[in-house]
């Protein structure tokens, strides 16, 4: 949980998620539609108060996404813009926000699809060490 230090209550993985161009969709035992909002799915996990809403544009890439517990707004991720790359939509603005206004924005000015990273990069320790 990164809220500490971001001020969003977003995970470590999600935020790594949305750094390689990937939708942090959470794992789901059940999706609906509304009637008439073909645009807009939301999907739960049994047993869980938790529910995620993806919202799409016409072309049907993701516009938000946003995650509550009951009716509270956990976060929610709109994305801004979107680059083309290899034949896929790769997402290079967005905005995580909380329902009390906090928000961090980010951009991806430099995309390099392939690259080569070191395991070092991805490697957590604890602090001090």
């Amino acid at each position: 949980d990164l809220t500490p230090y971001i001020h969003v209550p977003v995970r470590l993985s999600d935020l790594v998620t949305l750094l390689l161009g990937r939708i942090p969709l959470q794992a789901f035992d059940r999706a609906w539609l509304f009637p008439g909002k073909t645009d807009l799915v939301r999907t739960s996990r049994n047993f869980s108060s938790q529910i995620q809403e993806i919202g799409f544009d016409r072309e049907g890439k993701v516009r938000t996404l946003s995650l509550f517990d009951g009716e509270n707004l956990l976060y929610r991720i709109d994305y801004k813009a979107y680059t083309s790359l290899s034949g896929h939509a790769f997402p290079t603005r967005m905005t995580l926000s909380t329902g009390k206004g906090t928000h961090l924005d980010l951009a991806l000015d430099t995309v390099r699809p392939g690259s080569p990273v070191k395991e070092s990069v991805f490697r957590l320790t604890e602090p001090g060490l």
